[in-house]
């Protein structure tokens, strides 16, 4: 049990959850009752921020692990599984501290706004929003490209690698059980035939963890660089930013809960199709 990859899913088990419980009862408390804000500026911040950290950690990990596994099959196929665990433990600690590094900047953009009538705050309005719009282009510009654009090219990239490494290692065990034919008891054309099987069920799940990555998380920075950008808002616009506002939170919480899951089966089919 004590392997890189039980490790990164248990942090990525434990980065999800606090997603959830972070994040989860705010929102459906909000669809109540979306004003006033009554837990006060300091709980707004510290809402954000803890919610950002658990959501970075989770994004590093899955990078992290993606980096795991590349190293493990296409440098060491043999050490997959008992790479050195102290490292590992390092890598965790320095993504929680580097998480938790870039989402103060995240936290202190929110604050408590009210609309004004007659340039007079109206106390019932409150909200927990952005507070300086400049600084927040800034800042959300930064993360996306730090927690998606950049994570989600890493693990494009490192994915494709690894899809040609499996199929080399399975051509060269084809070509090596199809000259030992005569000495085997066990159909040749049949284990090629299972090992293609199986590189196809893992180059499909490479696939999807990268679709699962995208969709889950394009729609949420696209809605933050909406709100930032911006300035001159028409009816479509608000349409586009309404469904992409609800569409990305029903995804956020859907990545937290598909994650584990995702990624413990797509080890033990690495696991398949290097036996």
């Amino acid at each position: 049990m004590h392997t890189p990859t039980n490790y990164y899913l248990f942090n990525l088990a434990i980065s999800d959850l606090l997603m959830l419980i972070l994040g989860l009862p705010q929102e459906i408390y909000s669809l109540w009752s979306a004003y006033p804000f009554l837990l006060g500026e300091t709980i707004c911040r510290l809402r954000l921020l803890a919610a950002e950290a658990s959501t970075y950690t989770s994004i590093l990990t899955i990078t992290a692990f993606t980096v795991e596994r590349y190293n493990a099959i296409c440098y060491n196929p043999m050490r997959a599984n008992n790479s050195n665990l102290s490292r590992v433990i390092r890598v965790i600690i320095a993504i929680w501290l580097f998480s938790v590094l870039c989402s103060i900047p995240v936290g202190l953009q929110f604050g408590i706004v009210y609309i004004k009538a007659n340039n007079v705050p109206i106390l019932e309005s409150a909200q927990c929003n952005t507070i300086n719009e400049a600084e927040a282009k800034i800042v959300f510009q930064v993360s996306t490209f730090l927690f998606f654009m950049f994570p989600m090219a890493v693990i494009a990239i490192l994915y494709f690698m690894i899809a040609l490494a499996i199929r080399r290692s399975v051509l060269i065990r084809s070509g090596s059980d199809s000259s030992n034919e005569s000495q085997t008891v066990v159909d040749p054309e049949l284990r090629i035939t299972q090992q293609t099987q199986v590189r196809q069920s893992v180059l499909k799940m490479l696939v999807a963890v990268v679709v699962a990555f995208f969709v889950c998380w394009a729609p949420f920075h696209a809605q933050r660089l909406l709100v930032v950008y911006v300035e001159d808002w028409t009816l479509t616009l608000i349409l586009v930013h309404d469904c992409l506002y609800y569409v990305s939170g029903v995804l956020y919480y859907i990545s937290t809960t598909i994650n584990p899951i995702l990624y413990s089966i797509m080890s033990v089919k690495f696991r398949q199709a290097f036996r």
